[in-house]
């Protein structure tokens, strides 16, 4: 009596269709994808450090019920940019410190860069708190 076996066949994993699907989802991504230029093109300034202890500074305050203050100095709307900048050319600065409370409304704050800009700072530096 002869024993009939069975041939093992060796099993083995095809990675063709794994292989096909990968390219095609590449290809896909890098189709679906937006290679797109910036709508607007910016010159963006470099970071500098400065010792701060060896310039004197200007500093505008603008406190959340829009009372303006320039080094401290409570200052009404109306005079603001005289002040500002009498207190610019006395430092023989040509940037400023806008210190604006968290509560100060966009537009208000925008209309006083705007002032101080028009008054002949040539560089307005934001001040923020650091979070650690």
């Amino acid at each position: 009596m002869e024993i009939v076996r069975k041939r093992k066949s060796k099993l083995h994993i095809e990675l063709t269709p794994l292989v096909d699907v990968v390219f095609q989802l590449l290809i896909f991504f890098m189709l679906a994808s937006s290679f797109s230029k910036p709508a607007i093109e910016l010159n963006l300034p470099q970071a500098v450090t400065v010792d701060p202890s060896t310039m004197e500074r200007v500093v505008v305050s603008i406190a959340g019920d829009g009372a303006v203050a320039v080094n401290g100095t409570p200052v009404a709307e109306g005079e603001f940019p005289g002040t500002f900048a009498a207190a610019l050319k006395e430092s023989g600065q040509t940037s400023v410190h806008i210190r604006g409370d968290r509560d100060v409304p966009y537009g208000e704050f925008l209309r006083i860069v705007d002032l101080v800009r028009r008054a002949g700072a040539e560089h307005v530096n934001l001040v923020h708190e650091v979070r650690e």
